[in-house]
């Protein structure tokens, strides 16, 4: 059986920036949730801080892409 090759981040970084820019908002509507509900304040202090994490995770793919694709953009008009 042939061992899986994953696929290299860096080069689709547009999809794994908004994959974890979703996975962020998806713990943040849970700690909405929580908050509304009246669940413990540690659980939803803790979603809070895991959503903070995926937004940097997402923060780190995606503002290097937007860099690059906006000095191509750039470039095209002069």
């Amino acid at each position: 059986m042939w061992p899986m090759a994953f696929p290299d981040p860096s080069r689709r970084p547009g999809f794994y920036g908004a994959w974890y820019l979703m996975i962020s908002a998806g713990f943040a509507l849970l700690a909405v949730r929580g908050m509304v509900l009246g669940h413990r304040r540690r659980l939803t202090v803790g979603r809070w801080i895991v959503s903070a994490g995926f937004l940097l995770l997402a923060a780190v793919f995606l503002l290097p892409w937007w860099r690059a694709r906006r000095a191509r953009i750039r470039q095209r008009r002069t």
